[in-house]
């Protein structure tokens, strides 16, 4: 039997290694990596060929996020036209917000054309590119789906399928929001009002 001195020892090595323990899971939670603890991120150019990252912006800003194409008759539109609609009526607040749309078809897509695309949406839009498999990680980081369909061997001759949600994000906090696709820009607004801290107004 181990006497009341060595029981004390063993008893002392017992707590030593448990706070070992505990130091060392508090370490490893600390030290996961940086996308982890910031959410879905984005690294890439705009016309500008400055790099743009979600921490590129101010703490307090709202980055309103949609994946799409110029080229798209419908979908695409209607939401930056939504988007650009519920900015607008944010007031001396939509300062704070900064519209973003991703182009899906860089190969086909210079972005002059997508900056041109987006004047018909107003001046507030920020165009984003980069190579295909780029922007198609930086999509599937977001959950966004895209493929695209050919109709023919015509390389001009194909569309792009996607998924379209309208991805509110604030560059401080991990998760986006996904607002639906075809939301009205009441809508939109709304969660912006949430997102800026101004209630749902």
């Amino acid at each position: 039997m181990l006497g009341r001195h060595s029981s004390k020892i063993v008893d002392g090595f017992l707590l030593l290694a448990s706070a070992i323990a505990v130091l060392a899971i508090a370490w490893a939670e600390n030290s996961l990596p940086a996308e982890r603890a910031s959410g879905p991120d984005f690294r890439l150019l705009g016309s500008d060929n400055r790099l743009y990252t979600r921490t590129s912006f101010p703490s307090d800003a709202v980055l309103v996020i949609y994946f799409g194409f110029a080229r798209c008759w419908r979908a695409c539109p209607t939401a930056l036209n939504a988007i650009a609609h519920a900015v607008d009526d944010l007031g001396a607040a939509a300062e704070r917000v900064l519209p973003i749309f991703i182009s899906l078809d860089p190969q086909h897509e210079e972005p002059e054309t997508v900056d041109l695309y987006l004047k018909g949406f107003g001046d507030r839009f920020i165009g984003l590119h980069g190579s295909e498999d780029q922007v198609r990680a930086v999509a599937a980081a977001f959950g966004v789906s895209v493929q695209r369909i050919r109709f023919s061997a015509d390389p001009a001759d194909y569309t792009m399928v996607h998924s379209s949600p309208v991805i509110v994000l604030v560059p401080r906090k991990p998760d986006p929001i996904l607002v639906k696709p075809d939301s009205s820009a009441d809508e939109i607004r709304a969660v912006l009002n949430r997102a800026l801290g101004l209630g749902t107004g």
